[in-house]
């Protein structure tokens, strides 16, 4: 649930309040534009997700003393919710 949440609310609430103060328009002002903007939104947001399931899975496996997660199964995981995550960011 913890990178569900992270992803969910990553976007939502982040983008609102972006365009409420016009951050966007500063950027475009400063010469970054809007496909720059989405690059590095989206990379910043992988990042914090990848980070999210690999502490999660750390901290999940060992508080419910699950067998030991293969490192393919975390980059399954990670891989999967970037590309939910990017899904939810192109709907956005």
């Amino acid at each position: 649930m913890g990178p569900l949440a992270m992803l969910f609310v990553g976007f939502a609430a982040l983008f609102s309040q972006e365009i409420q103060k016009g951050v966007n328009l500063r950027m475009l002002l400063f010469g970054i534009d809007h496909k720059q903007q989405i690059k590095s939104k989206f990379l910043a947001q992988f990042i914090v997700i990848g980070l999210n399931v690999v502490l999660y899975t750390i901290v999940l496996g060992s508080v419910l003393q699950l067998p030991p997660i293969n490192a393919k199964t975390v980059l399954v995981l990670a891989i999967s919710f970037t590309l939910f995550s990017f899904c939810l960011f192109m709907l956005a």
